[in-house]
């Protein structure tokens, strides 16, 4: 009874001033002797029946013993009930003591030898006397042998020591409810609400609303029935939201894009979220993705990387987009509303050949650049270009300087065919995919066939008289594209190579 001994209250006694103290009526004495009675009955009838059967004038003695025994036997079965059920307490202390008050009935008897006086009584927690007839008070005087006993009414209460959950969302997550009862004793849990159910102490987290759970103690010999209490939460549906952690990038070394999908929430059972995709880019064409559709958040986790792998394509589109957008569904809440957007850049730049043609003489390379940019066949979108010459300060190789051509870029024409990309070095590896301009022959380079700067270059294309400049053909996929021959810088008139900055 281990709720019972955290719930006693007390009892002391001492010495008696003089018998009958307040003149209180002393109980009865405890009725212990009547358990050795039934023995003594049982013997008393059993040798009486035997003299009732032989003969020799034993009946009557075997009727006395019997009626004895039997009389006996009544006597003790009166009290061995009483005395099972109740706690039997000593005061065997002449001096005095105090023992405890147990929650259940006892009986307190004076084995002490002496005259002894009831000092105070102090009833165990919550609960009250039902005040029997030989009730233990105040100054009560017990002669020796003489007993007194308590029995009490004892209430409880109920609290939760579990903290009720703020983040319950509907889908099969669970939470441990707990609570405890003053008495000790054990306590129940259920609930009527619809978003959710109690299975022992598990509460499972079934739809969206409010989920009320009732504690209840039944009570028990001791205790009453506890009033009951209740545990609220609301139960909802968990939030989704969508954010951009990266943008991509096309180029012979593309780079993946990428989105994160959070939810909030218990995050005990998988999530799967459905979103659409959109934005300029487009599946299979420019990226791929694991699912166009659906994506699932894992249990125990709360967020999910979507990948977009980035394409490498022969399409010149500098700039694009993947937009994704959540959709609506009945096991979450969109909390991001309207399309997220990934921008996929693209280093394409285009290169063109001149429409004008001009002797070696350009104005040194700044000339060169802004007969580029004044050319009727530059582009009309604002772009920047530069004459794709060596010489005159600037060069591919060894060492780049002031160089027109980048780094893993894709060069197209304004038509967007794709002509060549670069790799780690700033040139073009040959066969071209496509002639810079197939209906074009000699323009001027400046290049040997290893990107070095020829020795011949126009005086650095600023001088036309007796000098000389390398050229190449526009129309050519091979390395002749840049290098065939030198020419003279002032009989001739070539068209440039223009490449966008």
């Amino acid at each position: 009874m281990s709720a019972i001994a955290q719930t006693t209250g007390t009892l002391t006694y001492g010495p008696s001033a003089g018998a009958g103290g307040s003149g209180a009526t002393p109980a009865e004495p405890v009725p212990i002797p009547s358990l050795f009675l039934l023995p003594l009955a049982v013997a008393l009838a059993f040798f009486g029946y035997r003299a009732l059967r032989k003969q020799g004038g034993r009946q009557l003695l075997g009727a006395v013993l019997l009626a004895s025994g039997v009389s006996l036997g009544g006597i003790s079965s009166l009290h061995i009930q009483d005395a099972i059920a109740q706690m039997m307490i000593e005061l065997n202390q002449p001096n005095g003591g105090t023992v405890d008050i147990p929650v259940s009935d006892a009986i307190y008897t004076n084995t002490s030898g002496v005259a002894l006086q009831i000092g105070t009584v102090t009833a165990p927690p919550s609960c009250a006397t039902s005040a029997p007839a030989d009730e233990c008070v105040t100054d009560l005087t017990l002669e020796n042998g003489e007993s007194c006993s308590t029995v009490y009414d004892c209430t409880q209460t109920i609290s939760f020591t579990s903290t009720a959950p703020t983040d319950a969302t509907a889908g099969g997550a669970t939470y441990d409810v707990a609570a405890t009862a003053t008495s000790g004793l054990a306590v129940t849990f259920s609930t009527t609400s619809a978003a959710c159910s109690v299975s022992g102490s598990t509460v499972t987290f079934d739809a969206v609303g409010d989920c009320v759970i009732n504690a209840d103690q039944a009570g028990d010999a001791n205790f009453s029935v506890a009033p009951q209490v209740q545990q609220s939460f609301s139960v909802a549906l968990p939030v989704v939201t969508v954010t951009k952690t990266a943008d991509g990038a096309e180029g012979m070394m593309p780079t993946d894009a990428s989105f994160t999908l959070t939810r909030t929430g218990d995050t005990t059972n998988p999530l799967t979220v459905t979103y659409a995709l959109s934005g300029t880019a487009t599946v299979v064409n420019d990226y791929t993705v694991a699912s166009e559709a659906t994506i699932e958040i894992p249990a125990s986790h709360s967020s999910v990387d979507l990948p977009i792998t980035v394409l490498d394509d022969e399409v010149y589109d500098p700039s694009e987009t993947v937009e994704v957008t959540l959709s609506a569904n009945t096991a979450y809440t969109v909390g991001t509303v309207g399309a997220v957007v990934a921008e996929i850049t693209a280093p394409d730049k285009r290169l063109f050949v001149t429409r004008s043609g001009y002797v070696g003489g350009l104005g040194g390379i700044a000339g060169a650049d802004a007969k580029c940019n004044a050319d009727a066949n530059k582009p009309s979108d604002g772009g920047t270009y530069k004459a794709m010459l060596a010489g005159g300060g600037r060069s591919a190789a060894p060492t780049p300087s002031d160089w027109v051509l980048a780094a893993d870029t894709k060069y197209f024409r304004p038509s967007g065919v794709y002509i060549a990309g670069t790799g780690p070095y700033v040139v073009f590896s040959f066969p071209l995919v496509s002639a810079v301009d197939p209906g074009v022959g000699r323009v001027w380079t400046g290049l040997l066939n290893n990107w070095t700067a020829a020795g011949s270059t126009c005086d650095g294309w600023s001088g036309e008289t007796l000098v000389d400049g390398f050229y190449g053909l526009a129309s050519r996929l091979d390395i002749l594209a840049i290098s065939i021959g030198a020419s003279s810088c002032s009989g001739a008139q070539y068209p440039l190579y223009c490449v966008e900055q």
